[in-house]
């Protein structure tokens, strides 16, 4: 048996030493890959049309990888507060055991007086022994606590799904801005590669010219000036909206590379968002239902908590038990037995330590109101603010279109008489530049105001999202969004801007 013990204890102190790093191949890594690439796109429903903004929202809310992680946290949350709500019940014990001793338990007796023995080596235990035993046991303090951190595991769950109000929100705002950055993006590119090599081609020819001296040095360098000019800001823009698809792809989980197609509306058809509230009934209403601001609230709840759990530990300790058990040992006279008690405990050197913590947590209650109340004022500003970029966003965005309106009249006025041989080539690709540029300004300000309007609504705790989609599936989330945007002034209407 001894032998047995020790063979089993070398193999495990080798089995320990023979551990090295073992490194992943590059075979592993392909076969993760493969998979990685397989998962990413696993029961999505394929692009096969161009996009409007409620698909694009639907897609991101039910494919976004950011989206889902956020969900699994709430589920484990959820499961965190189930296993606070079972800590609640008492402890119920059962054990079994199995004894064997390889002689015999025998002992005797000797006299403290002579020295001498006075009983005859005897045993009172068998060789072989089995027991079991079932405890129930109940502690009053640790229910105290453990009902205290129920509650507080509770407020965090809530404070989980407020989390992933907000992450929802993020979303649908960066899929609004990534949209709109699109429309122009695809508008652009549809004729920014011919216009540009025009330009560049024309910007040859005027440099021919000057050198061959078949027209003024200050008209033709003039002429490059604003030409270049025009390309400088047609790059700068174009940086702006190039990585926008790229961004949509991601927000609704489909490889970059995806062609990605979204509606455009027609130049005619550009509506604005109409706000739903005051700018009064934003901050009511923000203040009512921002994440950040509930999730203070839930935070001041759980720090109260944690002073009543500090004031909980300043009790005595009282535990109630009860007991059935069970030995084979046939020396025992009852070989079934049960038991039952309480004890009281009371750690008096604990009772500094509890009021320290009694003391530390309502600290951090006083600290908690006062985030909560700058959180108060933070909220009013981000309203304010998002109301006042709105606004500015329509502005700028009116005058981006009266500007691209006088730029399409130009072009056609430039166009006319260049067919009439009445303005040479070089004065027409300046207007076509032009237009071009007041095009994407439009655009781009268009984007820009459904960015801030969505912004409102963020800065304001408004869901984008319905509470409820009686249909589950992609096009039903996408019918469901719209409507929910119709109500939030965010519609399809011609304004007369």
């Amino acid at each position: 048996m001894n032998k047995t013990i020790a063979v089993f204890v070398i193999v495990l102190i080798l089995s320990g030493c023979s551990i090295h790093p073992i490194p992943i191949t590059l075979k592993q890594h392909q076969q993760r890959l493969s998979q990685d690439q397989s998962a990413l796109q696993a029961n999505q429903q394929p692009l096969t049309a161009p996009l409007a903004l409620s698909d694009a929202m639907a897609r991101a809310i039910r494919y976004n990888l950011n989206h889902r992680i956020n969900l699994l946290h709430g589920a484990l949350s959820a499961q965190e507060l189930t296993t606070a709500r079972l800590e609640l019940l008492p402890k119920l014990t059962a054990q079994a055991g199995y004894n064997y001793r390889s002689n015999i338990n025998a002992s005797s007796s000797e006299s403290i007086e002579t020295g001498t023995e006075t009983l005859e080596p005897s045993t009172s235990t068998d060789q072989e022994i089995t027991e079991a035993s079932l405890s129930f046991t109940w502690s009053v303090l640790d229910f105290g606590l453990s009902y205290v951190r129920a509650k507080q595991q509770a407020d965090r769950y809530l404070m989980a799904k407020e989390h992933i109000r907000k992450i929802a929100h993020q979303i649908m705002l960066d899929v609004r801005s990534a949209y709109w950055r699109t429309v122009a993006q695809q508008r652009l590119m549809k004729y920014i590669d011919k216009i540009m090599t025009q330009a560049e081609n024309a910007l040859k020819d005027s440099e021919v010219i000057r050198k061959k001296r078949l027209q003024s040095p200050y008209t033709a360098l003039s002429y490059q000036r604003d030409i270049l000019l025009i390309i400088r800001e047609l790059h700068i823009l174009r940086k702006n909206v190039l990585p926008a698809k790229a961004e949509l792809a991601k927000l609704i989980n489909v490889l970059p590379s995806s062609n990605i197609q979204v509606i455009e509306p027609a130049a005619n058809a550009m509506w604005l968002p109409d706000p739903p509230m005051t700018l009064n009934e934003f901050e009511q209403y923000a203040l009512l239902h921002r994440p950040e601001l509930i999730n203070e609230v839930y935070k001041e709840r759980i720090t109260a908590a944690e002073t009543k759990a500090a004031m909980l530990q300043l009790l005595p300790h009282l535990k109630l038990q009860a007991a059935g058990h069970y030995n084979s040992n046939d020396f025992l006279v009852n070989q079934h037995w049960g038991d039952i008690g309480f004890d009281i405990s009371y750690n008096l050197l604990g009772t500094f330590s509890q009021l320290s913590r009694l003391k530390t947590a309502k600290e951090k209650q006083n600290i908690i109101q006062l985030n909560r109340l700058a959180m108060h004022m933070a909220v009013l500003s981000q309203v304010h603010i998002s109301w006042q970029a709105y606004y500015q966003a329509i502005d700028e965005f009116k005058a981006s279109s009266h500007f691209s309106e006088i730029e399409q009249k130009i072009v056609h006025h430039v166009r006319v008489n260049a067919k009439k041989n009445r303005l040479g080539k070089n004065e027409l690709l300046r207007a076509e530049l032009n237009h071009l540029l007041g095009k994407l300004r439009r655009d781009l300000s268009y984007a820009d105001v459904h960015n801030t309007f969505g912004q409102l609504l963020v800065a304001s705790g408004i869901d984008v999202l319905p509470k409820t989609v009686t249909d589950n599936t992609l096009d039903g989330w996408a019918s469901s969004i719209e409507q929910k945007m119709q109500t939030l002034g965010d519609i399809s209407f011609v304004n007369n801007f």
